[in-house]
């Protein structure tokens, strides 16, 4: 069978990532350079399409220079846009990575590629298995995700305390998730919140393995309600 019209654009549109044919604009990124196409640009984000129309100097230059992000992460969100899908490169924390591709999306105004970086992360921290490295990744991942979303954006916060939440116990017993709680009060506050509704207080005063758990939470956020009521 054929394959669709629009199936069969898309697979050319990715031949044309970083390839400088047609290519009108150039993307660099510390020594690493891309080519792309205005017009990619310019369907995926307001954002870049005012800089490149607006009355700045990339309008001018018709070169666009990101500072503040890792070339494999400008790589990815370029790759994104031409394909609707990117590859994390090899020897990478990829829980990380995800992260970061998230945060240039939400820089950029780039709604499809949050999307498709929350769905990647989520299979990731949901497929990981449990031990010392997961539980140091996630807490690196935990402080990249509160430093760079507002409180209100719950993408990645509602995934990294949900998993946090459900793998509580061996976290707590290990230095690099105490360090994270005890330093990021955000993260703790929202942890302790979701601890809090789906265990609910006759789990609280019921259960002395849960109890413990309690002291756990108590001792290492150090709160002074009473969480009990």
């Amino acid at each position: 069978m054929e394959p669709k019209p629009i199936e069969a654009f898309g697979a050319s549109l990715q031949g044309y990532y970083n390839n400088k044919c047609l290519s009108d604009v150039l993307v660099r990124c510390g020594d690493q350079e891309f080519a792309v196409h205005s017009l990619v640009l310019f369907c995926h984000s307001d954002y870049f399409k005012r800089q490149l129309t607006g009355p700045w100097k990339e309008s001018e230059d018709k070169t666009i220079e990101i500072k503040d992000f890792d070339a494999n992460i400008v790589g990815a969100m370029l790759r994104f846009l031409y394909s609707f899908d990117y590859d994390v490169p090899p020897n990478t924390r990829t829980m990380i990575f995800h992260a970061q591709v998230y945060q240039i999306g939400d820089k950029y105004g780039i709604e499809t590629l949050k999307k498709h970086a929350i769905n990647k992360f989520e299979s990731v921290v949901n497929e990981a298995e449990v031990d010392a490295g997961f539980a140091s990744t996630l807490a690196d991942t935990i402080s990249i995700v509160y430093s760079t979303t507002p409180s209100g954006d719950r993408g990645l916060r509602d995934i990294v305390v949900q998993s946090s939440c459900t793998h509580f116990e061996y976290l707590t017993s290990e230095a690099s998730f105490k360090e994270v709680l005890g330093r990021n009060e955000d993260f703790s506050a929202d942890l302790v919140s979701l601890i809090y509704e789906s265990w609910g207080k006759f789990t609280w005063r019921s259960s002395l393995g849960l109890s413990r758990t309690k002291a756990n939470i108590l001792s290492h956020l150090r709160l002074s309600a009473d969480i009990t009521g």
